[in-house]
């Protein structure tokens, strides 16, 4: 058995048989040559990913009511002072005018008062000087 393997590879070792020419011209990468140029080249990233601000603040409003005007878009820059919101005024205007009514009726209510003390203070100065 041994023999007939080393014969086997007697055989195949000395055969005529030649693998065909590889074509060197086929497997030739092409190159091109050009010159260096040194300049400023922008650096550009495309990715995907969540955004997070650096700061955010949470805004409530003093008083309660229906917004009728919203003076800003999310995301945007705002400062101190800036309008944000508009609040219905309608009814704190109403509030107003009752409370300016109170106010006019409570003057008059107070005007009639000096004047009833006014004449109570000269009766009663009159009566002082008819008991004399």
């Amino acid at each position: 058995m041994l023999v007939l393997i080393i014969f086997a590879l007697l055989l195949t070792g000395c055969s005529d048989n030649k693998a065909a020419p590889v074509n060197r011209q086929a497997q030739a990468a092409p190159v091109y040559i050009s010159k260096a140029v040194l300049k400023s080249v922008p650096i550009e990233i495309e990715t995907v990913g969540n955004v997070e601000a650096y700061s955010t603040v949470l805004v409530k409003a003093q008083i309660g009511g229906e917004l009728t005007i919203v003076d800003f878009t999310e995301g945007a820059d705002v400062h101190k002072g800036d309008r944000l919101f508009v609040i219905d005024p309608r009814p704190y205007e109403s509030q107003v005018a009752q409370a300016e009514a109170t106010i006019a009726k409570d003057k008059a209510q107070f005007q009639a008062a000096q004047a009833n003390l006014a004449r109570d203070m000269a009766q009663e100065e009159f009566a002082r000087s008819q008991a004399q």
